[in-house]
């Protein structure tokens, strides 16, 4: 566990230039969390308006659950990128060291 640590300091002093793909990582997935818990309440609502032959209740429920799986369909898509970007930049640093402190051997 210590050794786990010591290396995600070592990591994160890599990506300090990342930071701001970091924070929009967390800020995303924990959105992507939200959604994804909100979602079966909303589908549940529909299956409700349906067995009730609420049309309009469920065609608004459906229009909703559309808009939510567009969101977090979208916000996958921009994870990605950016972890990325995040990971890509990160190892470059990594690597850029590490053939530095061979060279110097």
């Amino acid at each position: 566990m210590k050794e786990t640590i010591n290396n995600l300091k070592r990591v994160y002093k890599y990506g300090k230039k990342y930071k701001k793909n970091l924070i929009i990582f967390t800020i995303i997935s924990i959105s992507n969390i939200a959604i994804n818990i909100i979602y079966p309440i909303i589908t549940a609502k529909q299956l409700v308006a349906l067995s009730s032959s609420l049309y309009k209740e469920l065609l608004i429920a459906a229009l909703i659950c559309f808009g939510m799986s567009f969101l977090c369909d979208f916000t996958t898509v921009v994870l990605r990128k950016n972890t990325q970007v995040f990971f890509r930049g990160t190892t470059k640093d990594i690597q850029i060291n590490a053939a530095r402190e061979i060279l110097k051997i």
